[in-house]
């Protein structure tokens, strides 16, 4: 693309153009800072109080832009978990392991685990920003 230096000789349709991550991009770019750093975090309310996820810009409560970062727990209980073997999309490895599971009743939320072979259960996963 002319006129921008990192862009030239690259095809513009395989690139996000817009990263998430960005600091020129998105206003919670601090939730991939922090992720970085090995933090779990959201945001919260300081007029109503109400914690969100996805990391919000708006109180999708009480409208207000008045949020702070606030720290997940990074221990997690599994409630339900998924292994596919089969009709997995392109682009993944087999097995493709979901879990559905609950931080300390603060959040429960969908999420994928990597790193762990077929039949390796729950008791041996470990929560976080670490392998199986």
């Amino acid at each position: 693309m002319p006129g921008l230096k990192i862009l030239e000789g690259r095809y513009i349709a395989t690139m996000d153009l817009y990263p998430q991550e960005a600091k020129e991009f998105n206003r919670i770019y601090p939730f991939y800072e922090f992720l970085k750093e090995g933090r779990f975090t959201t945001t919260r309310c300081k007029d109503c109080g109400l914690q969100s996820f996805p990391p919000r810009v708006i109180c999708p409560n009480c409208l207000s832009e008045n949020l702070e970062w606030v720290d997940l727990p990074t221990r997690a209980k599994v409630k339900v978990v998924t292994e596919e073997e089969v009709g997995v999309p392109l682009g993944f490895e087999k097995p493709l392991i979901h879990a559905l599971i609950d931080l300390g009743g603060k959040l429960t939320m969908f999420t994928r685990i990597v790193n762990c072979k077929v039949g390796q259960g729950p008791a041996t996963w470990k929560w976080g920003f670490s392998d199986c």
